[in-house]
């Protein structure tokens, strides 16, 4: 055992603030379509480094968006979509079945101070998706 309390570990696993935490779920998001971004090459049959050069970047800022250290914009979405012939879809979809805020786990989604419960509600739930 490590000799940390629960405290200690809630502690270390809480957001200092609300930047931190929708920091965090940005990357996560990035993540996400990062993830459709390397089915569409897979399917295509289409390298990273093929990528690269189709939309004018280095494969570093390639293998850096796919590995999370940098988040995915907009008009990188836009290029990968012309040159791949692809289509990216985004769905917002509400995190409440019914309008209870005191007894709905995805509510505690927007409104929680710990990053494992952040990580947790999104991986299990996948609320907001990039297909």
């Amino acid at each position: 055992m490590s000799g940390l309390t629960m405290n200690d570990w809630k502690e270390l696993l809480s957001f200092k603030n609300d930047d931190e935490k929708f920091e965090l779920y940005a990357e996560l998001i990035s993540l996400k379509i990062a993830r459709q971004i390397n089915e569409i090459l897979d399917q295509k049959g289409i390298t990273r480094s093929e990528l690269a050069k189709m939309i004018n970047t280095s494969p570093s800022y390639i293998t850096q968006i796919m590995k999370g250290d940098k988040l995915i914009n907009l008009k990188l979405i836009a290029k990968i979509e012309y040159y791949l012939d692809a289509t990216f879809s985004f769905t917002f979809k509400s995190n409440f079945h019914q309008y209870d805020r005191a007894n709905s786990s995805s509510y505690m989604l927007l409104n929680t101070n710990n990053s494992a419960d952040l990580i947790t509600e999104v991986n299990d739930n996948d609320q907001i998706s990039a297909a």
